[in-house]
């Protein structure tokens, strides 16, 4: 979906391999995958590998809203982060349909708490965010010089080495850190013009929700799509 062009070189390079896990929403089902964040001074990309084992899938669960249909792609999820525009480029879906969604990094507003622990060697500061709709736990580390983080997350003066949901929805472990101190290409997707803002995804997001909660097909079936995945999408 990301259309990768070279952006440049810098003089150091951060590479994380993270533990991703995440509950699926209304089932009783847990995925853990495996997960990557490459980062310089000007931009990062995060890459969930969906696909170490798996080729591409259709399965479904049963869970608390009915039938549940995951996907496994060929194509690993990638989130693009800009340092200078503080931007956050992802691909959502509603239903199947993929979205290049542009969000900005100011959505997290942090508080910061004088609990510290050592995580992979590195003293790490907690901080806690409320964020669409979860209670969050990050530890970040200042002694790494890169401002940093898996998936989403961002806005901490340093790398998040450790983020967890209270409700033990979601959690992502850092396993191993890398730094290199040699120039590294580094890539970036080709956004331009292929974007749309994370408000008019939501808009658009709620528009097939709505159409979905009155549709039967002719066999008498109905779908529907969740209110919130890890981010709060449909609100009550």
């Amino acid at each position: 979906m990301f259309s990768m062009l070279c952006y440049g070189q810098n003089n150091s390079t951060l590479n994380i391999e993270y533990s991703y896990s995440t509950k699926l929403e209304g089932t009783y089902s847990r995925i853990t995958i495996n997960s990557t964040l490459i980062a310089n001074q000007i931009h990062s990309i995060y890459e969930m590998n969906f696909n170490e084992n798996n080729k591409e899938t259709l399965s479904q669960e049963s869970g608390e809203e009915g039938t549940v249909y995951n996907i496994k792609s060929k194509v690993n999820p990638k989130i693009y982060k800009d340092l200078k525009s503080k931007n956050i480029y992802s691909v959502e879906l509603i239903g199947l349909k993929p979205f290049i969604v542009r969000d900005t990094m100011a959505v997290f507003k942090w508080n910061f708490l004088t609990e510290y622990k050592s995580i992979l060697g590195y003293k790490c500061q907690k901080a806690n965010v409320n964020y669409r709709g979860r209670d969050y736990v990050a530890y970040f580390t200042t002694e790494l010089p890169f401002n940093a983080g898996p998936w989403k997350f961002s806005g901490l003066p340093g790398v998040i080495l450790e983020v967890a949901s209270l409700d033990n929805v979601f959690e992502i472990k850092a396993n191993k850190i890398q730094l290199k101190n040699e120039a590294t290409n580094l890539h970036r997707p080709n956004l331009k013009n292929l974007s749309i803002t994370w408000n008019d995804y939501i808009k658009e997001y709620n528009k097939k929700y709505n159409e979905l909660l009155y549709y039967t097909s002719p066999n008498g079936g109905t779908s529907s799509l969740p209110k919130r995945q890890i981010e709060v999408l449909v609100e009550e």
